[in-house]
């Protein structure tokens, strides 16, 4: 980012994400900071609300993710879960984060990810078969939710009946980016239960490879080098918590997006084609990250804005996507849209979500397969929304629908 006339934080307008507003309705309080100013202050520290801003913070290596810090707010500053956050690669740089990228890439390549599309939409259909015929559910509980944990598990050859311990750790866990305290014992030991889990399921790969994932990172090998059980284990536990949270809720988010507006159901039923286009468009509409968590590893200048050693820096994908500069109409949700790249979901630079590319397989598939059984769907009850100041998400969603 080049670096402009200084703007003291003093000045930058106030945006308090920690008030029950923002938590109900960001989007009025985003608006209203963004016309004054690309960047913000919160009580947490810099927020980044424009699109080109954030691009360029976080490919700034002056600028860092900072899970180990998210820990360290729970009052976790040792032991295996502190340790797991600090060494997984997500917190590592340098010479360090690329080698471990090297070894995993082969596991994460476009031809590794394409063999799991038609596993994906065996698991869809699986589930949508359960429920077809009522015409009604808790999307939720009965797709969205089973969905990414029944596909982990083909990932790892493992039984189904894992899919719901997993995705009871990986709750806990995430419940790590919402910054209380109260929190900590909670996620510890679910850092703690996972790090067993993938123990186990390392030690049996070892013994007996096949053509599963961790299969695949076990044989890994660049010059001699390969990973060692402790980054095996903490990449186990990365993907899990990357995968499963996220394509539940982004699914969930999407299939009420378009509940919401049947024209667009229509218009993908008889345009499959655009279905590509309506992932993007929902994430960028949408998206289930709000804000993504970084920290200055020392003080940095940001277009302008001194920001000190220490500071919270975050990248408010919400309203990044919505910046003007950039998207033509961002406040018209539109399927046909050509998608911008980068999708600040996944983030962007060195630290950008390896696995992104099998989480669009897995939203694709899921539209690809809704839209050819069901004519048209609608809201049946109460939403209930995963509100938090870090993400969108949905914990019930009533749905109706009348078959194709």
């Amino acid at each position: 980012m080049v670096d402009a006339t200084v703007t003291e934080s003093g000045n930058l307008p106030f945006l308090d994400v920690l008030s029950p507003e923002f938590v109900r309705d960001p989007g009025p309080m985003l608006r209203a900071c963004r016309r004054e100013h690309w960047m913000a202050r919160s009580p947490i520290g810099f927020e980044v609300l424009g699109f080109p801003e954030s691009v360029s913070m976080l490919r700034d290596e002056r600028i860092r993710p900072g899970f180990d810090k998210l820990l360290e707010i729970l009052g976790i500053t040792s032991g295996p879960a502190y340790e797991h956050m600090s060494q997984q690669v997500g917190s590592q740089e340098g010479d360090a984060h690329r080698r471990i990228r090297r070894l995993i890439q082969p596991a994460f390549s476009i031809e590794a990810m394409e063999r799991l599309r038609a596993p994906a939409r065996q698991v869809v259909d699986a589930l949508l078969d359960a429920v077809d015929e009522r015409g009604a559910c808790d999307f939720v509980a009965h797709v969205s939710g089973l969905f990414p944990g029944r596909l982990f598990c083909r990932l790892l050859n493992v039984s189904e009946d894992d899919a719901a311990p997993l995705a009871r750790m990986n709750g806990s866990i995430m419940k790590m980016f919402w910054m209380k305290p109260e929190h900590r014992g909670e996620v510890e030991a679910a850092i703690h239960e996972l790090g067993e889990y993938s123990l186990a399921l390392v030690e049996r790969r070892r013994r007996e490879p096949g053509g599963d994932f961790v299969s695949g990172l076990i044989l890994a090998e660049e010059q001699g080098d390969r990973l060692s059980t402790q980054e095996l284990i903490d990449l186990v536990r990365l993907t899990l918590t990357a995968a499963v949270d996220n394509v539940n809720h982004t699914l969930s988010l999407m299939v009420l997006l378009l509940a919401e507006r049947p024209e667009a159901w229509q218009q993908l039923r008889a345009r499959p084609e655009l279905i590509p286009r309506a992932v993007e468009e929902c994430m960028r509409y949408r998206p289930r990250v709000l804000r993504l968590t970084h920290y200055a590893a020392q003080d940095t200048v940001l277009g302008g804005v001194p920001i000190p050693a220490g500071s919270w820096v975050m990248s408010v994908v919400a309203e990044a996507s919505r910046d003007e500069r950039v998207f033509n109409d961002p406040d018209r949700f539109d399927i046909t849209r050509e998608p911008v790249r980068p999708n600040l979901n996944f983030g962007t630079g060195r630290h950008n979500c390896i696995g992104a590319y099998l989480a669009q397989i897995e939203l694709q598939e899921a539209l690809t397969a809704l839209v050819e059984r069901w004519e048209s769907i609608e809201i049946a009850g109460e939403v209930v929304p995963q509100a938090s100041n870090q993400t969108n998400g949905v914990l019930e969603l009533p749905l109706r629908w009348k078959r194709a």
